[in-house]
């Protein structure tokens, strides 16, 4: 954090501090639930990589393609950046040859 960086709170009342507290003591609760399913999803991961030998980068792509639903709009996204791809090596090989 910058020195120079002051923060102007408004005037709170003991209650509006104590719940003030207990809000960030629940945040950074939550924040180490994250970041123990980040290590359990890591393990999953690798445990997967070693076990059947499928690079974790492709595995997590899928993971979350299918924790978002989004493999339709994946596959037209992919479909469209595939054609705009060909018009622009097509174009480049149809000049250099």
């Amino acid at each position: 954090m910058c020195a120079n960086f002051i923060m102007k709170i408004p005037t709170l009342s003991p209650e509006d501090l104590k719940n003030i507290n207990q809000a960030v003591q629940e945040i950074s609760n939550e924040l180490e639930t994250i970041k123990t399913a980040k290590i359990q999803i890591n393990e999953i991961l690798k445990s997967i990589e070693t076990k059947y030998k499928m690079p974790k980068k492709a595995l997590r792509k899928v993971v979350m393609l299918y924790h978002k639903q989004q493999v339709l709009q994946f596959e037209e996204e992919t479909k469209e950046i595939r054609e705009v791809y060909n018009q622009i090596i097509n174009i480049h090989k149809t000049r250099t040859s």
